[in-house]
């Protein structure tokens, strides 16, 4: 009795908060301490959370993208033994552990569906007036130049607040946040004054993620925006696929010198040059890889890269064919699963949130065993969310978060025939 009660407080209280600690949490608490409070407030609690409720795992049976999960952090942790990293293994095991109380406690928040999902908008609109107060701060109050890569953001200029310590992981979280927002904004039926102030906050994520300059971010929040207009089909997207085509055309005219001119490098700032040298890399230890933590050294103008820039090739290298095939694997099985549970608003969130990511690892992410940061927003919670949703589903198929007037309407004719049907009886 008592640990169902302290079970069903942290859940209630204690994880909701610490979600939101580790989405916004840099806004407010500033680097590094985001990090370790996140530690606190979301991972040691769902790590209680699972020890008071270990029992229950008896009559668990892991469906194959759960096996996916495990083989990928299992791998991950054994490539320790035949990588040159000089960090030892507990430190690999303790990001595995993180990342799986991650996923436990989005399995656990996906009970309390409307909180989990207030959770994540509460994130986003502290991310939001972070992304605001930074433009404002460093654009008008110190005045840098508002040419396109004249002037990178990446912080809020306050101390450590809102600090991301580069532009390409700013772009990155900012663009996941957009991304989460936008698709929110899609699925959900607000009231005028709420989509107002949704567009707005939208819009200030994208000027942030521009502003950023970094493109890979650039093009995965395009292509995550695209997907959602062209996917979820009703008046606002059409109206938001047309608004983004103009203002999309608008901008190639004001800015197409400086912008052509930048992005006239046909080997994409190194990457090419960088993704075929991993490929020789690979081809040493295809099966197994050369482990995590293995480091190349690849010479470009200059500068020495040490990871491939495209976590695809990433996950080849350091973990081999194997490796890749149970990346893949997790994929391919969220993606099943977001197609089987399509009706919930959370799985579509997770599904633009992992079309973000996969498109920001084709030229930005190399490594998703990590402790907290933006490897953890774009890749590990949707695919948490997927978890917790489909658990959720099997649990209680009366949950719908689904909002759309599409799908409102139709779900209460099809309740309304079956109470009436009942009545007749």
């Amino acid at each position: 009795m008592i640990a169902s009660r302290i079970d069903n407080n942290l859940v209630r209280f204690i994880l909701p908060l610490g979600l939101l600690i580790q989405i916004s949490g840099i806004h407010w608490l500033g680097r590094g301490a985001d990090i370790s409070q996140t530690y606190t407030w979301l991972l040691f609690p769902a790590l209680v959370c699972f020890l008071l409720n270990i029992k229950s795992l008896r009559d668990w049976r892991p469906d194959w993208q759960e096996i996916c999960i495990a083989g990928f952090l299992i791998t991950a942790l054994a490539s320790w033994w035949w990588s040159p990293s000089e960090k030892p293994w507990i430190d690999v095991l303790k990001k595995c552990l993180y990342i799986s109380m991650y996923l436990y406690a989005l399995v656990r928040l996906s009970q309390k569906g409307r909180l989990l999902e207030k959770t994540l908008v509460a994130s986003a609109i502290i991310a939001v007036l972070g992304a605001a107060v930074a433009l404002i701060n460093q654009y008008v109050i110190q005045d840098h130049s508002l040419s396109y890569r004249s002037y990178r953001i990446s912080s809020m200029g306050i101390a450590r607040f809102g600090d991301m310590g580069n532009p390409i992981p700013a772009g990155i979280y900012f663009g996941a946040i957009a991304a989460l927002l936008f698709s929110w904004t899609c699925t959900t039926l607000l009231k005028p004054w709420q989509l107002i102030l949704s567009i707005t906050g939208v819009c200030t994520l994208l000027l942030y993620v521009l502003m950023t300059g970094s493109r890979g971010p650039q093009l995965a929040t395009a292509v995550a925006f695209l997907a959602a207009c062209l996917v979820i089909r009703n008046k606002r997207t059409k109206l938001f696929l047309g608004l983004g085509l103009i203002t999309a055309i608008i901008g190639l005219y004001l800015f197409q010198e400086s912008f052509f001119e930048i992005n006239k490098d046909s080997t994409l700032n190194g990457r090419v040059p960088i993704w075929l040298s991993t490929l020789k890399h690979i081809s040493d230890s295809p099966w197994i890889g050369h482990g995590l933590g293995y480091k190349m050294s690849n010479l470009w103008q200059g500068t020495h890269f040490i990871y491939a820039h495209n976590y695809y090739l990433q996950s080849a290298l350091n973990y081999g064919l194997l490796g890749f095939s149970l990346f893949a694997g997790i994929i391919g099985s969220t993606l099943f699963l977001i197609r089987k549970h399509w009706h919930n608003t959370l799985i579509k969130i997770s599904f633009f949130l992992l079309i973000y990511g996969m498109t920001c690892m084709l030229t930005e992410i190399s490594r998703l065993i990590i402790i907290p940061d933006e490897a953890w927003l774009i890749f590990w919670l949707p695919v948490g969310l997927v978890v917790g949703a489909k658990y959720r589903s099997d649990n209680n198929t009366r949950y719908k978060s689904v909002h759309t007037a599409e799908y409102s309407v139709s779900q209460n004719i099809k309740t309304a025939s079956t109470e009436k049907k009942a009545f007749n009886k």
